[in-house]
C-alpha cells in the first residue's frame, strides 16, 4: 500500500510541474493567429501597443533570430526600424533602404496601409514628408495630383521639403531622382517662370494660377509695362511696382501675405511728391505719375514762357489693371494737347515736336521712348 502511495505522489508531482510548465510554454509561444492580420491576437497589434524590447529575449537584440532562430526579417526586412531609421546622415536612413529597394513600397504598405495612411501601425508616411509616397499623377501636368498643384495648395510654394530626398540643389540627392530633367534653367524649380511669367520674361502671362488672359488679375497689364509698350521705355524689372525680390528664398517673396505687395519705385511716386495707392478691390491705382498725375511748376522751370499758369498738370488718370487700352490711342489719354497751364491751347499732337523734337515727331509718334514719361519735361 505504501508503494502505492508513494507511486501516485510521484505522478501528482510530475504531472502538476507538467502542467506549470505547459502554462508557461502556452504564455511564452505565440498564439495560431498569432500572424493573422484580422484577429486581435496579430503580433502588429500586440507589438504596437507593448513595444518591441520583450520581443528581443527570443528573437534576439537585433531581431534576427537570437535563441529562437526566428528572424524577425524573414518577413518584412525593415522593421524592427533601426534607430537611426529617420536620421537622413545615417546609414540606416529609410530613404536609403528604400533607394536600394528600388523604391518598391510594397513591403511599407504591410505595415502603413495601401495608402501609406497609417495602417496597422497607425503610421503615416505623410507625418513626415506629407508628399510621399507620390501619387500616380504626381509628375502629369493633366492630373489633379499634379506636384505643381500640390506645392501651391499644400505647401504654400514651399520647396524645402522637396529638397529632403532630392538634395539642397534638385539634383536628386538621397532619392537620386532629379528635378533637373524637367526644370532644365539654372535655378532648377526656384527659377521665376517655373510659377509665372514666361520664357519671354518672368511677368505674366501665366500667373500663378496658370491664366493667361489680360482680364485675370494676376496678368493684367503685366506685359505693358515690362515689354509691349510704344509709349515708353518698359521697366526693367519688377521692383517698379513690387518689393525687390532677390533669390526665390527672399523674405519678401514666398511669405504669409496671400498676394503680391505693390510697392510704387521713384517714378511712380513723382520723386516723392505723390502717394500712389493700388486697390485691389478695385484693381486701380490712383495718384500714378506715369499715368497723368505730373505737375511741372512755373516757379522751377527754365522755361516759363511755356505756362500760362502756375502749373502744367496731366489728367490724372486712375487705370484700370485688367482693362487694357488699345495701343495708339490718343495721347489725351494722360493729358490734354497741350497738357492744362501749357501754352497754346490749339496745339494738337502734330505741334509738339517744335519743342519736343527728341522725343515725339511731325505725326504724333514717340521717337525716344527714354524721353518720355522719365519724370522729366524734355525740351528741344
Amino acid at each position: 500500500m505504501k508503494r502505492v502511495y508513494f507511486s501516485l505522489l510521484i505522478f501528482l508531482v510530475l504531472f502538476t510541474f507538467c502542467s506549470e510548465k505547459k502554462a508557461v510554454l502556452d504564455v511564452t509561444t505565440h498564439p495560431k493567429t498569432w500572424n493573422e492580420k484580422d484577429s486581435k491576437d496579430f503580433h502588429g497589434k500586440a507589438v504596437l501597443e507593448m513595444g518591441t524590447e520583450s520581443c528581443k529575449s527570443c528573437h534576439g537584440q537585433n531581431f534576427e533570430g537570437g535563441k529562437s532562430g526566428v528572424a524577425c526579417s524573414s518577413c518584412h526586412a525593415a522593421y524592427p526600424h533601426p534607430a537611426q531609421y529617420a536620421d537622413p546622415a545615417s546609414e540606416n536612413f529609410h530613404g536609403t533602404y528604400l533607394k536600394n529597394l528600388d523604391y518598391d513600397l510594397q513591403e511599407c504598405q504591410s505595415c502603413h496601409g495601401a495608402d501609406f495612411a497609417g495602417g496597422d501601425v497607425g503610421v503615416a508616411c505623410s507625418s513626415c514628408h506629407a508628399a510621399y509616397p507620390h501619387p500616380a499623377g504626381f509628375i502629369t501636368p493633366t492630373s489633379p495630383e499634379f506636384h505643381g498643384m500640390f506645392i501651391k495648395g499644400q505647401q504654400g510654394w514651399r520647396l524645402e521639403p522637396c529638397q529632403t530626398c532630392h538634395g539642397n540643389d534638385y539634383a536628386g540627392g538621397i532619392s537620386e531622382v532629379s528635378c533637373r530633367t524637367c526644370h532644365t534653367s539654372i535655378a532648377g524649380p526656384e527659377a521665376c517662370n517655373t510659377c509665372h511669367g514666361s520664357e519671354v520674361n518672368y511677368a505674366p502671362p501665366k500667373d500663378l494660377e496658370g491664366d493667361t488672359t489680360t482680364a485675370a488679375l494676376g496678368v493684367g497689364a503685366h506685359q505693358i509695362h515690362v515689354a509691349e509698350t510704344d509709349k515708353t521705355n518698359p521697366y526693367a524689372d519688377c521692383s517698379a511696382c513690387h518689393i525687390p525680390v532677390r533669390s526665390y528664398a527672399d523674405p519678401h517673396h514666398i511669405d504669409d501675405t496671400p498676394f503680391a505687395e505693390v510697392v510704387f519705385d521713384t517714378l511712380a511716386t513723382g520723386h516723392g511728391t505723390l502717394n500712389p495707392i493700388w486697390d485691389r478691390n478695385t484693381a486701380t491705382c490712383t495718384s500714378v505719375y506715369c499715368h497723368g498725375n505730373f505737375e511741372f511748376k512755373k516757379s522751377e522751370s527754365a522755361n516759363s514762357w511755356a505756362y500760362v499758369d502756375s502749373v502744367i498738370v496731366g489728367k490724372r488718370e486712375i487705370p484700370v489693371w485688367n482693362v487694357i487700352e488699345e495701343e495708339g490711342e490718343e495721347c489725351e489719354m494722360c493729358h490734354g494737347l497741350p497738357p492744362t497751364g501749357h501754352l497754346n491751347a490749339n496745339y494738337d499732337k502734330t505741334s509738339c515736336t517744335t519743342c519736343h523734337g527728341r522725343v515725339v515727331d511731325g505725326t504724333g509718334t514717340i521717337i525716344d521712348k527714354s524721353l518720355h514719361i522719365n519724370g522729366k519735361a524734355d525740351v528741344f
